[in-house]
């Protein structure tokens, strides 16, 4: 019976082992994408974004994570995110900032996307307050944007007269850690199951 068990539980460990190369925490999108999100900073804040500044970011391998730190003093109702560099069409891009704006994407006359323009002008849409650290996600494993791309952003339609260049930082693989943690568990609750029918 022990000899079951210890070849169930093994199988199971594989399956999940083996899922963990295929769980992504970005999802599988085939478009260049850019998310916007904003967890509250308490001390060492990256990149402080301060009055009369914008930011700036550049694609790692064809994507990347950013992050800074809203500290003018005031609420970001918008974002307006150019890109600079080879072109993109306008119809592959997509955006989102869940809670925080809607966004569109801008394009030229022949179809090549301009701008990424965030607004808290929706319901339900916070925008990004002062000192909360705000990150740009790239979908920076899947690689779907040029390399080289470069992003100036702007907030509440200033004009700035500096550019903060943003961090990189790394995607955290939250899916596979989770899996990971199953696996150690369902292997403790089995060891102690095994222990406890010994007895």
């Amino acid at each position: 019976m022990c000899r079951a068990y210890l070849i169930f539980f093994g199988v199971i460990a594989l399956l999940l082992t083996g899922s963990v190369a295929q769980v992504r925490a970005d999802g599988l999108p085939v478009d260049p994408q850019m998310k916007i999100s904003d967890p509250p900073c308490f001390e060492g804040c990256p990149s402080p974004i301060l009055v009369d500044q914008g930011f700036q970011f550049t694609t790692v391998n064809g994507g990347g994570v950013f992050e800074g730190t809203n500290q003018t003093g005031v609420l970001w109702f918008s974002l307006d995110i150019s890109l600079f560099g080879p072109t993109v069409a306008a119809n592959t891009v997509a955006c989102s900032a869940p809670g925080l704006y809607a966004c569109t994407v801008e394009q030229d006359e022949i179809g090549n996307a301009t701008d990424i323009f965030f607004s808290n002008d929706c319901s339900g849409c916070a925008g990004i307050p002062t000192n909360d650290t705000f990150f740009v996600d790239l979908n920076s494993t899947n690689g779907n944007w040029p390399i080289g791309e470069m992003f100036k952003g702007v907030y509440n339609n200033t004009t700035p007269t500096f550019f903060e260049p943003l961090t990189p930082v790394a995607p955290v693989p939250e899916p596979a850690t989770i899996t990971l943690l199953g696996v150690g568990l369902g292997a403790f609750l089995a060891k102690r199951k095994l222990h406890a029918r010994s007895a």
